[in-house]
């Protein structure tokens, strides 16, 4: 009896781990793809705000 007792917890002690290790696999996919679209934000409203500045310097020349 004892050994179907260390059996089963053996197995559900890998269980957990395989889920743990998925879930934190998948939660390191997801933070990457919120550092890269952050960064994205970040260079779209330098390119914006270089837009507007040449724009508002090419109507001053006309």
């Amino acid at each position: 009896m004892t050994n179907y007792v260390t059996l089963s917890v053996a197995i559900s002690t890998g269980f957990i781990g395989i889920i743990t290790c998925v879930i934190a696999y998948s939660q390191m996919k997801i933070a990457s793809a919120k550092v890269k679209l952050d960064l994205y934000e970040r260079r779209f409203n330098v390119y914006m705000t270089a837009l507007s500045c040449y724009q508002a310097c090419h109507k001053m020349d006309i």
